[in-house]
């Protein structure tokens, strides 16, 4: 292992330090655990450092073809974190193939419940009526929105889902009654998919095969793959092919980051047919457990003392943007800003606007601005107002929001946008340090690449539906940017003519000027994922990040084109560890 940069090791160690805050944290909140859980925790502990022994980095391509050739893929869930959900989903798309047969097994409903499902599936009963049979509140609930894609694909596909819980109450019905309640089930969905590969006519044509999401503790290779390889062998007469997809494993992540690796391919191979996917962070998946546990108590509190609790879910998007704020300024040995007279907004509270609008504090032009990006759901900081808008929350916008709260007040600068070349560069430089302290959070984050925007405008001339508002022309800006940056790092000069004639004469439309701030932020987000591999190669110092990024506004003519001309030099071009776009990684 080569020796880390200094940076990189204060990093690691903020990082770790937010882990263990959130472990305490969702210690105190879920309460002691059963000491069957402990038990069947400690088994899959033990059984995956045994398979770890030997890891090497893999890719998508491999990790798609051994899914295919498995009869039964197990993914693994960790039910509050909705990266895992949506990693489960592109993992369904990139493996089914038009006409094929295939099964997705999900945990979250009980078997006895698959009348319910199929006829759910068949649009023969509502959602309301489908969670109401199942009972999905009391019996499972995890957020919907995060497993509702998974159900909207299957039935844009066809493929029928397959109830896999074991009925609550069944342990009289058991014999082995010195197995745990999670040994049980495992055996029971390992019963239910024999019995579907069972039950599928023996035919010339390729065997059926089928997608498992299941908690994370069950795919321990002794746990629920175990069962199925005894039960499937019992009753087939052979054990049905099995391959493990493990998820943001803690003991993988923190082995990668010591030895400075996040940055490459996200899939791994371990032993005994099984893989791993990184697409979160450790302290991620913890928040999104706190964060599901605080809310709960939240709503037993609302309940028992029947008040309105409305801001509660700004205050928790608060505490977590202080705490990254703080991790992100001490990362850099900058001054660590208050957050108490900031407020977090959501896009349930969206009707601040109208507070806003009820005030002198802002011109008709910003208010336009401002309500353009409640329509369009993108985040915003309103300096004036003291606001951060997440719109539709996550921790990587929160992370980014954090970023820019230390940058507004750091920099003074109070404006949300002014249509000058001068204040674009600004508000790239607004929004290269927002996206690095996102990185510094969330370093597995991805970003449109200019090739990415290449593609989608492709994509939009072929009649695809914008995004947002002004899509085309944000990413037709960004790409002459991205021309004009290109030039510079070849000893040329900035070239205003690289934003067209956007800032023509003419007055802007609110539209327009919505397209070139979203410019602006496609160009900060490449930029700040160069400046945070700079940072972590060593390239650049912080000391370079804060007097470029967190200078004080000083009202000079040309002063944030020149730092913005300074930062694409410093950077340098992208960097082939950060290559691979979207499409590329799971």
């Amino acid at each position: 292992m080569s020796e880390m940069e200094p940076t990189h090791v204060k990093l690691l160690s903020l990082q770790r330090r937010i882990y263990r805050s959130l472990q305490a944290e969702a210690a105190r909140l879920m309460g002691e655990t059963p000491d069957s859980i402990v038990k069947y925790e400690k088994a899959y502990k033990e059984d995956f450092r045994s398979c770890i022994k030997r890891v090497s980095l893999s890719n998508k391509v491999a990790l798609i073809k051994a899914i295919r050739e498995a009869d039964v893929t197990f993914v693994a869930d960790f039910h509050t974190f909705a990266q895992a959900q949506r990693t489960a989903l592109r993992l369904m798309r990139d493996a089914v193939k038009p006409g094929e047969k295939w099964y997705i097994g999900i945990e979250l409903v009980p078997s006895q419940c698959q009348p319910d499902l199929d006829d759910f599936q068949a649009g023969k009963i509502s959602l309301d009526v489908f969670q109401k049979r199942i009972n999905y509140a009391e019996e499972w609930g995890f957020p919907w929105s995060h497993y509702a894609p998974i159900f909207d694909w299957a039935n844009q596909q066809g493929i029928r889902l397959i109830a896999l819980n074991r009925p609550k109450g069944m342990s009289a019905l058991i014999s082995r009654q010195r197995d745990s309640e999670l040994e049980e089930r495992d055996r029971w969905g390992a019963g239910i998919i024999t019995d579907l590969f069972e039950k599928t006519p023996k035919t010339k044509g390729p065997r059926p095969k089928m997608i498992v999401l299941y908690g994370e503790l069950h795919l321990a290779p002794c746990h629920l793959p175990e069962q199925l390889k005894q039960v499937s062998k019992s009753h087939l007469g052979r054990a049905l092919k099995s391959l493990i997809v493990h998820q943001n494993n803690d003991r993988l992540y923190w082995k990668l980051a010591q030895s400075n690796k996040t940055h490459h391919s996200n899939v791994l191979k371990l032993q005994r047919n099984s893989y791993c996917v990184i697409s979160g962070t450790p302290w991620g998946k913890l928040q999104s457990l706190v964060s599901w546990a605080d809310g709960e108590k939240e709503t037993v509190k609302r309940i028992a003392e029947e008040e309105d609790f409305e801001d509660a879910s700004d205050f928790d998007y608060l505490s977590t943007m202080q705490t990254y704020g703080t991790a992100i300024a001490e990362l850099l040995n900058a001054k660590v800003p208050s957050y108490e007279d900031l407020t977090v907004r959501t896009i349930e509270g969206a009707d601040f606007v109208e507070l806003l609008e009820s005030t002198d504090h802002f011109r008709a032009r910003e208010l336009q601005l401002i309500r353009a990006h409640v329509e369009n759901n993108l985040r915003l900081y309103i300096p004036r107002a003291n606001i951060a808008y997440l719109g539709t929350p996550s921790e990587n916008r929160a992370a980014e929001l954090a970023a820019i709260h230390l940058q507004r007040i750091l920099s003074r600068a109070q404006e949300i946008f002014e249509p000058k070349t001068d204040d674009f560069y600004r508000l790239v430089i607004e929004s290269t340090f927002g996206f690095f302290g996102s990185l510094i959070l969330n370093p597995r984050r991805k970003c449109d690449l200019p090739h990415d925007h290449e593609r989608r405008i492709e994509s939009l001339k072929r009649g695809a539906h914008e995004e947002t508002q002004g899509e085309t022309l944000a990413r037709k800006v960004s790409l002459n940017v991205f021309k004009s940056e290109a030039a510079l790092l070849k000893g040329g000069n900035l070239k205003a003519a690289s934003l067209g004639d956007v800032f023509g004469s003419r007055r802007m439309t609110p539209a327009a000027t919505l397209a070139i701030m979203l410019a602006a932020r496609y160009v900060g987000n490449v930029l700040g994922k160069k400046m945070h591999h700079a940072l972590i190669k060593g390239v650049i110092q912080s000391d370079d990040v804060k007097r470029i990024c967190l200078a004080r506004v000083d009202g000079a003519h040309r002063m944030f084109e020149d730092k913005y001309v300074e930062l694409v030099r410093s950077v340098g071009p992208i960097h082939p560890d950060l290559e691979p776009s979207k499409s590329a990684v799971i």
